[in-house]
C-alpha cells in the first residue's frame, strides 16, 4: 500500500513537471519555422525549440523581419542575423542556431538566407588621389552587393554603386536593389530601375 502511494505521488510529481511553464510575460510568440519559434520579452529575442528548450537566450542584437504574418527574427538555414553597433553605424553578421556567431558583423546590410544563400551589401573604401591643400586624403566610397553562401563565401557580385559616406549611418536602413526570384535565379534593379536577371 505505502509502495503504491509512493507510486502515485511520483507520477503527480513527473505530471506537474511535464506541465510545467517554460516562460512567463512572453510579449509575442512567433510562427513556428524549420523547428525553431522566436519569442519576444521586452526588447529582447530568444530561439526555442519546438519542445519548448531554449536554442539562442534573449538578447537584443537579432534582426526582425517583416514576414506575412508578424515581425520577428527569422532563422533559415541555421542562419540568423544579427547588427552591432559600431562607430555609430551597424553592421550585420549571422548567428546559427545555438547562438554561436558564424559571420562576422561586417556589411552595411544584408537579406535573411534562402536556399543557403544570403544578398548583402558592402561599403568599399578607397584611396584615390590626396588634397595637397588641405592636407586630407581623396576618398571614394562604394556600395557593393554579393550573393554570400552560410559559411559567408561570395557566390556572386552582382553590382556596384557610389555613396557618400555621412549618408551611411546607423538611422539609415540601406536599401538593397536585388532580389532572389527563384533558387537559380536573382533580380538585380539597374540604375534606370529596370530589372537584370543573372543565373546564380
Amino acid at each position: 500500500m505505502k509502495t503504491k502511494i509512493l507510486f502515485t505521488i511520483g507520477l503527480f510529481f513527473i505530471s506537474i513537471v511535464s506541465f510545467s511553464q517554460v516562460f512567463e510575460n512572453v510579449d509575442y510568440i512567433s510562427p513556428e519555422n524549420q523547428g525553431i519559434i522566436a519569442i519576444k520579452k521586452g526588447e529582447e529575442w530568444s530561439f526555442i525549440d519546438t519542445m519548448g528548450n531554449t536554442l539562442v537566450d534573449f538578447r537584443n542584437d537579432l534582426v526582425v523581419i517583416s514576414n506575412s504574418d508578424g515581425k520577428y527574427p527569422l532563422m533559415v538555414n541555421n542562419r540568423c542575423l544579427i547588427k552591432k553597433k559600431v562607430d555609430d553605424m551597424f553592421l550585420y553578421g549571422f548567428i546559427d542556431k545555438s547562438g554561436t556567431l558564424v559571420i562576422e558583423p561586417q556589411f552595411v546590410y544584408a537579406t535573411s538566407f534562402k536556399d543557403g544563400k544570403a544578398i548583402i551589401l558592402k561599403k568599399i573604401t578607397e584611396k584615390i588621389g590626396e588634397n595637397k591643400v588641405l592636407g586630407k586624403n581623396v576618398i571614394s566610397t562604394k556600395l557593393e552587393e554579393y550573393v554570400i553562401d552560410t559559411s559567408g563565401k561570395t557566390i556572386k557580385f552582382l553590382s556596384s554603386r557610389n555613396y557618400i559616406p555621412k549618408r551611411v549611418g546607423a538611422k539609415s536602413q540601406l536599401k538593397i536593389n536585388s532580389k532572389f526570384i527563384s533558387n537559380n535565379i536573382i533580380g538585380v534593379k539597374d540604375r534606370n530601375n529596370k530589372w537584370i536577371l543573372y543565373k546564380i
